[in-house]
């Protein structure tokens, strides 16, 4: 009878040592799917017209108000003039992250 409950409680430890192993491999495995599956949608994302048309009429929108302060300056005092080199300098700064 004694043998009988060591061969059962081995037979219990392997199976609790499998499920935790089990356990162990599919949570490493979920984290790198999502890891993968953050990068995907990210480039996805990236690459959607949503994104193209969102930066282009940004950058449309920022050339337009560049224009706007180019044509103030030329009629601007000191005072004003250098408020709007400031926000011209701005605006350069975010065409070019948007490009």
């Amino acid at each position: 009878m004694e043998a009988e409950k060591k061969e059962l409680g081995k037979w219990w430890v392997w199976i609790l040592l499998l499920v935790v192993f089990t356990i162990i491999v599919l949570s490493v495995i979920g984290y790198f799917g999502k890891v993968t599956s953050t990068v995907i949608e990210r480039k996805v994302f990236e690459e959607s017209y949503q994104k193209q048309a969102g930066d282009s009429q940004r950058l449309r929108t920022y050339k337009a108000q560049l224009a706007e302060i180019n044509s103030k300056l030329h009629l601007a005092d000191i005072n004003t003039k250098q408020s709007l080199e400031a926000q011209a300098s701005m605006l350069r700064v975010q065409i070019n992250s948007v490009k």
